[in-house]
């Protein structure tokens, strides 16, 4: 599964970008901030996707632009849109080694949380306060209106006994005063229920999210350990196939020891000339008959395993490219060939192409080993 994963994130580097959305993602790809934001506020659509359904966010996650994707997001980017094989930016990045770009989607997530906890606050301390200001005095002013009144009616019935059924229809009134305001302090009783219901609630989705944070970081720390164990991997292998190298170079045959030139012999009739030999066809890649084995493999493997492993192996292609006087325009054909094998190839194939290219990229001639140790050390800024 993880491999699975692993995979699907890889490959966003390859894929092609729709022309509606070409400006703004390739200044994501060139980390041009203000150009970003220019085109963002001149209307371009923060959410428009290419062909593979991939939006500018899906390239800020997967380049781990911080600041990038914080800037989409001011302008509405959508973390949980999926592109055409399930994946979301939100869902790359609880997969990925983008440390820095999972803190900002996190945030991003605990603002409407945070949001409404406040909002809740404010609205049970409105409540409370009205409550305590209106509800309280109205009742006590009503109880006194109907205490006074009521007494000033009996004074006066129990004076003029003409008065007492007047009397009795204002105590009456009073009652009913009196029991619509205790109908009132039980609504402020249960609109308070409900705000403290409500902020216990949006607590609890805090604690929740903090909870998937902390996931969140562990399944990153758990990414970045496989992908040290890669690197020790590659590193131990580059390291065996150098010591080969050392050992067989180790065992050549000394040379001959010179011995006295033998007398000349009587000059012969010169023999005729040997035809010259045929050119040979250039030999097919087992890989893809579209290429020539050799430089052309090489640049051809360290792209497919650059989508599955490690990146930098892509970036490594192209400095081999150039070393080993491969055009410009011929490098961008065997990259082609590489994308198009690897978004269409099943697993099965897939592996049997990168068993392959692991042994292509870690060949015994030691000078083009050197050669392909370089173009990866150049790739990592070493």
């Amino acid at each position: 599964m993880k491999k699975s994963l692993l995979l699907a994130f890889t490959f966003l580097y390859a894929l092609p970008v729709h022309a509606s959305v070409q400006d703004l993602i390739d200044s994501i790809k060139n980390k041009d901030l203000a150009q970003a934001e220019t085109l963002l506020k001149n209307g371009e659509n923060v959410n428009a996707a290419n062909e593979q359904g991939n939006t500018p966010l899906h390239y800020a996650v997967a380049t781990n632009n911080a600041d990038m994707a914080r800037l989409l997001l001011q302008y509405g980017a959508d973390m949980n849109a999926e592109n055409t094989k399930g994946w979301s930016p939100l869902k790359i990045a609880q997969t990925k080694n983008v440390a820095e770009v999972t803190e900002v989607l996190v945030e991003k997530l605990k603002q409407p949380a945070v949001a409404e906890v406040k909002a809740v606050k404010e609205t049970a301390q409105n409540v409370a306060q009205n409550v305590a200001q209106n509800a309280a005095p109205k009742v006590n002013a009503a109880v006194k209106t109907v205490e006074t009144e009521a007494a000033k009616e009996i004074d006066d019935a129990a004076e003029d006994a003409a008065l007492l059924d007047d009397a009795m229809q204002a105590v009456e009134q009073a009652r009913q005063e009196a029991k619509n305001s205790e109908a009132a302090r039980l609504a402020a009783v249960e609109i308070k229920n409900k705000a403290e219901a409500a902020l216990t609630e949006a607590e609890e989705k805090i604690a929740d999210l903090e909870q998937k944070n902390k996931d969140l970081e562990k399944t990153v720390a758990d990414q970045k350990k496989e992908l040290a164990q890669a690197t020790e991997k590659l590193k131990a292998a580059q390291t065996a196939t150098a010591t080969t190298a050392a050992k067989a170079a180790s065992k050549a045959p000394a040379p001959a020891a010179k011995t006295a030139p033998a007398p000349k012999a009587a000059p012969k009739a010169a023999p005729k000339a040997a035809p010259a030999p045929k050119p040979q066809p250039p030999v097919k890649s087992k890989l893809n008959s579209a290429m020539t084995a050799g430089d052309e493999e090489v640049i051809y493997c360290l792209n497919i395993l650059g989508q599955v492993e490690n990146p930098n192996m892509v970036q490594a292609a192209g400095f081999y490219a150039s070393g080993a006087g491969i055009s410009h325009a011929r490098y961008n054909e065997i990259v082609a060939l590489a994308n198009s094998f690897y978004s269409g190839a099943k697993e099965a194939e897939l592996k049997s192409v990168t068993d392959q290219c692991g042994k292509i990229i870690t060949p015994a001639n030691a000078q083009k080993q050197n050669q392909i140790i370089r173009s990866l050390n150049m790739a990592r800024g070493q």
